[in-house]
């Protein structure tokens, strides 16, 4: 998934407020405000493989939110 369709998919289904367990090790304690952030960190630098975690940590919660 390309990140304009994720960030139109998280502009229409928002994340809830409350923490969520993302994986093992990772809590997004304000999903919301990580969505932001993520998104405005990945625009900054395309095509850059070092932020390609913040990418997974999107596709993640994507699928975690996607399926509830």
């Amino acid at each position: 998934m390309r990140l304009p369709d994720l960030e139109c998919w998280f502009e229409q289904n928002p994340p809830p407020d409350e923490p969520i367990r993302i994986s093992v090790c990772e809590v997004a304690m304000n999903p919301r405000f990580m969505v932001q952030t993520h998104i405005v960190i990945l625009k900054a630098n395309p095509q850059n493989p070092a932020y390609l975690p913040y990418y997974d940590r999107l596709m993640k919660l994507y699928l975690l939110t996607k399926k509830t």
